[in-house]
């Protein structure tokens, strides 16, 4: 079983504090949600008490976690992560950022303090952090935080709904999600395919329902809202039986529901990074080097 031991031990530490810390949310699409999951997942096992808090109104005072993932790379520039860690990392007195994809961004390694954790998702990620953190940050490496999550036992709890539809936007993602749903109950295969900036060259066909990260993207920035998103993404992964794609927490989800799963590489490689951090060993993944591969 796959779990992030070394992020355990650093959050241990806090939780024998016995204060509650923030944890804030950096948003993303339907996967980023079992990221926050995992943390939840994970911060029950260790008795740790938390507040999920707006970035943007955190308590300068208190300790702050920031959910992982992939924003710290060339693909989303300041769309991404980069600006929030920059601001935050001034501010609080202590800084956790769960692990991470990073490329390029050698400016705000170096301008981490030695208040703050950064932790890694695959070794070139780590070996990259470690070089370019001369500020004093401490650079770990560990899994993606998806893989503490217990995604049999979410699907088990409370059903899903779907959120409240208060956009056009809204409107067209509810009738994606309506075709994705159908699709799952007439075909147990699937090919999930990224559409965005870390998309891996030029495919053809794209059809944006089959791709369960954005179809299922009704996420919020609170904890009942995360959790129902979660709910209604492995809902539809949980459809196929066998998936292959190159949205990470496709796989991952797919992974931890027992899936046959092949995990296609990305425009960046964290596809690869990954899975030869967290997945070698799995019986049911299968690593493919890009679309074009049989």
């Amino acid at each position: 079983m796959v779990k992030s031991e070394v992020v355990r031990q650093v959050l241990s530490e806090l939780s024998r504090e016995r204060q509650p810390i923030q944890y804030g949310i950096l948003g993303g699409n339907a996967g980023d949600a079992l990221i926050d999951l995992g943390f939840f997942d994970l911060a029950r096992t260790i008795d740790l008490p938390y507040e999920v808090v707006d970035l943007k109104a955190v308590d300068p005072a208190r300790p702050l976690v920031i959910s992982g993932g992939g924003g710290l790379v060339d693909e989303w520039g300041d769309r991404g992560s980069r600006p929030v860690i920059e601001q935050i990392s001034r501010v609080v007195p202590r800084l956790i950022v769960l692990p991470q994809t990073v490329r390029g961004n050698e400016d705000l390694l170096g301008s981490l303090g030695e208040h703050v954790v950064f932790f890694a998702r695959e070794a070139s990620s780590y070996a990259h952090a470690k070089e370019h953190a001369s500020g004093g940050a401490r650079i770990l490496l560990d899994h993606d935080m998806a893989f503490n999550l217990d995604a049999r036992a979410l699907l088990g709890g409370a059903a899903a709904t779907i959120p409240r539809i208060g956009s056009v936007k809204d409107l067209a993602r509810f009738g994606l999600y309506g075709v994705a749903a159908a699709r799952g109950r007439f075909h147990n295969t699937i090919a999930v395919k990224r559409k965005d900036a870390e998309r891996s060259g030029l495919r053809r066909p794209l059809r944006i329902y089959n791709d369960l990260s954005f179809v299922t993207a009704f996420r919020g920035r609170d904890k009942s809202t995360v959790e129902n998103t979660g709910r209604l993404f492995l809902k539809l992964i949980d459809s196929y039986s066998r998936i292959r794609t190159d949205r990470l927490h496709v796989g991952i989800g797919a992974f931890l529901l027992g899936k046959q799963v092949e995990l296609v590489n990305n425009s960046n490689s964290k596809i690869r990074g990954i899975y030869e951090q967290s997945m070698t060993g799995s019986d049911n993944v299968r690593f493919i080097d890009g679309w074009a591969s049989k």
